[in-house]
């Protein structure tokens, strides 16, 4: 009988265990997801926000040079084999340059009168709005996932598991 009831307690600890560990990566997988869709965006804007960088160069020579460094951080952001925890790092040093940037140009007459620049400010604009919308879904999915990390019992289990804390994409 206390055999029985030995194996019983193993079953349920077991199932316990799994439930566990599937929830975390349940959330893992949701964090996961949302960080991809919001790559997917980044490209985009990298890709516009490069064209802007090109137009706002061919204006001023002095910015040449600065051009060379937007491009070698968004060639590195979109295909350097960066871990997700660098790869977040780096997308808040490019959000903070291109502000720099975008200061720049709000003060260059020249650039104000340009269509092709105007018509990449709102381009840039409207991406920059779904942007922060998939920031804000990744940046709960990861507060959420965070949080799970910490409550008992999974905490027990989450580090044996491999499960570890993500960082938040800041806004810009």
């Amino acid at each position: 009988m206390i055999c029985f009831y030995a194996a019983a307690a193993s079953v349920l600890l077991n199932l316990v265990i799994v439930a566990l560990y599937n929830s975390l990566l349940q959330k893992a997988n949701l964090v996961e997801k949302a960080y991809t869709q919001f790559n997917i965006q980044m490209r985009t804007h990298y890709h516009l926000m490069l064209s802007l960088a090109a137009t706002i160069c061919k204006t001023d020579a002095d910015n040449r040079d600065y051009l060379g460094h937007i491009t070698g951080l968004y060639s590195e952001a979109s295909y350097g084999s960066l871990s997700d925890e660098s790869h977040v790092s780096l997308e808040n040093v490019i959000t903070s340059t291109m502000k720099s940037i975008m200061t720049y140009a709000q003060n260059c007459p020249e650039l104000l009168g340009n269509g092709n620049f105007i018509n990449l400010q709102r381009m840039i604009l409207e991406k920059e709005s779904q942007i922060s919308a998939f920031r804000q879904t990744y940046n709960e999915s990861a507060r959420d996932y965070n949080m799970s990390l910490h409550k008992i019992p999974i905490n027990i289990f989450a580090a044996a598991f491999g499960f570890a804390e993500k960082r938040f994409l800041s806004t810009p």
